[in-house]
């Protein structure tokens, strides 16, 4: 997910959503907001 944030933050937030709502501790997009 680090090189997605980096290359894109768009698609970053996308996995993020799709991560957290299993593990969102693990995505660092949910804590990075």
């Amino acid at each position: 997910i680090a090189f997605s944030k980096a290359s894109s933050p768009i698609l970053d937030r996308a996995v993020a959503a799709t991560n957290a709502p299993t593990s969102p501790i693990k995505s660092p997009s949910v804590l990075a907001g």
